[in-house]
């Protein structure tokens, strides 16, 4: 048997402890980051007929909607979003 004093023992338990603390400690800070508000390289677009918002490509000019197929044209209001 392996003799281990006292001050190893608690020793060993603390790092251990530690170690156990750190490995809980990291992924939370990992996943923590992707959950932040980021700039979606699509644009928002609007229905003017059944006022459905779905996404486009900001290269198209042209959509569909996909609710109820009407085909428009897309303008450009700036860089930001109305509601």
């Amino acid at each position: 048997m392996i003799s281990l004093s006292l001050d190893w023992f608690l020793l060993a338990v603390l790092g251990v402890g530690l170690l156990a603390l750190v490995m809980l400690w990291v992924p939370q800070l990992w996943f923590r980051h992707p959950h932040r508000w980021s700039n979606s390289e699509l644009q928002i677009c609007r229905c003017p007929k059944c006022h459905y918002s779905f996404f486009v490509p900001p290269q198209q000019n042209q959509a569909a909607c996909p609710a109820c197929k009407e085909r428009f044209r897309i303008r450009c209001r700036g860089n930001f979003l109305r509601y």
